[in-house]
């Protein structure tokens, strides 16, 4: 029997499986994971084209007191779409898959307030 542990960055554990020709993918695919923390998790070499995963942005993003924080940024609506049209950079490099992600998430959270600012 070959048994494989799911822990998370702290050390306790998501999940387990064990079964006679356990692999690591068949784990990860019984083991529900939609609370956990993989931000330090190494998955290179992993094949996740079937998984059903949330959006991914590398920054948290946050609505306080009707602005929008974009990880240590925070900024009116309004100046967020100034900064995206304007081609000042912070971390992530424009063009960049990951920037397009940030962008996704400004146009989301934006639409969010408008929508909460109708009502």
């Amino acid at each position: 029997m070959i048994k494989i542990q799911i822990r998370s960055i702290f050390g306790s554990m998501l999940f387990e499986r064990e079964s006679e020709k356990n692999t690591i993918k068949e784990t990860a695919e019984k083991a529900n994971l939609s609370r956990a923390n993989l931000s330090e998790a190494n998955l290179s070499g992993a094949d996740l084209s079937e998984a059903d995963l949330p959006i991914f942005c590398k920054w948290n993003v946050t609505i306080i007191d009707g602005k929008i924080k974009i990880g240590c940024k925070e900024m009116s609506v309004e100046d967020w779409v100034k900064w995206f049209a304007s081609n000042e950079e912070f971390e992530t490099k424009r063009g960049s898959e990951e920037f397009n992600r940030i962008h996704a998430m400004f146009i989301a959270y934006s639409s969010y307030l408008k929508f909460l600012n109708t009502k």
